[in-house]
């Protein structure tokens, strides 16, 4: 019996908390991990070199299907697969101890499934567990509703330079809490036309707009934002077109049945304990349901 075991035979009277989400789009997702270039999360941009931004995002999984933060992959790796459902994958091997952990939980395990917490449904989810844990209930907030992890929250924050000392600061809502924090700051957005989402925040110090507000180089600057919101807005496209999608996950199964049957062998102990207690979860799993009909065809 390791630490973990003999902790959790302490708390087996406490309820646990179970996060699940299907399997294949949880793999789908691992291989699109995206980082910042060489960790920097905020980057600083001369108002005439705005293209730079493109070269801010990397994918971390190497062709080993191991993290790599010193990574300069431009591209996800479907073939990363063949190693993630290797025995001896840190992540495989992580997800099969923990039903070590779920057997002394049982009779006291609750269940929430990934598409619950997500968007409009997060917070509804949240209250309910406030409820029946007999916990706070959160205040409403729209932070609820945001993607904190998005092709947008690897791009932002940046700080925009221009002549005279002038800076502007582009975030969305979460990465904002990472930037400097003026005493009092001038929002931007009402300005500019090309903002393409609603998390985007744009603003400069207030001393900084009084001393450009009447003078043509506060259009300038205007106009040197609105042209990087549209490569932005691209960067963003761009990446969607490179993800690794969930037909191309089911397909690589399709053509590669060894693969397949591994993998599946994987999931049928991985999944014992939500098969017992929640199988309506796993019946609501389109693509494992996808997966599981390659594999009987094979």
């Amino acid at each position: 019996m390791d630490l973990n075991e003999k902790f959790c035979l302490l708390m087996q009277d406490a309820p646990l908390l179970v996060l699940v989400r299907d399997p294949l789009d949880a793999l789908r997702s691992f291989l699109n991990v995206r980082a910042s270039l060489n960790g920097e999360k905020i980057w600083t941009l001369r108002y005439d070199d705005l293209s730079k931004i493109r070269d801010k995002i990397v994918y971390v999984h190497d062709e080993k299907a191991c993290y790599n933060p010193n990574s300069s992959q431009k591209y996800p790796l479907i073939n990363g697969i063949s190693q993630f459902i290797n025995s001896t994958h840190w992540m495989l091997d992580f997800s099969l101890n923990r039903n070590r952990i779920l057997k002394y939980y049982e009779n006291n395990m609750y269940f929430i499934d990934m598409y619950e917490i997500v968007g409009q449904n997060c917070y509804e989810t949240l209250k309910k567990i406030a409820q029946d844990f007999h916990l706070k209930i959160p205040e409403k907030s729209l932070i609820f509703e945001q993607q904190l992890y998005s092709i947008l929250t690897m791009l932002l924050p940046c700080v925009m330079e221009f002549d005279d000392d002038i800076k502007v600061f582009i975030s969305n809502y979460y990465s904002y809490k990472i930037l400097p924090n003026p005493p009092k700051k001038h929002i931007l957005n009402s300005q500019l036309s090309h903002i393409f989402d609603d998390n985007i925040f744009i603003f400069l110090e207030q001393n900084d707009y009084y001393k450009i507000k009447n003078t043509h180089i506060y259009d300038e600057i205007l106009k040197h934002i609105d042209h990087f919101l549209l490569i932005l807005k691209q960067v963003v496209e761009d990446e969607k077109c490179k993800e690794i999608k969930i037909l191309d996950v089911l397909q690589y199964f399709k053509v590669k049945p060894k693969q397949a049957k591994i993998y599946k062998e994987i999931l049928d102990k991985e999944l014992i304990f939500i098969k017992k207690e929640r199988p309506d979860i796993v019946d609501s799993w389109k693509y494992y349901k996808e997966f599981e009909k390659i594999c009987e065809n094979l």
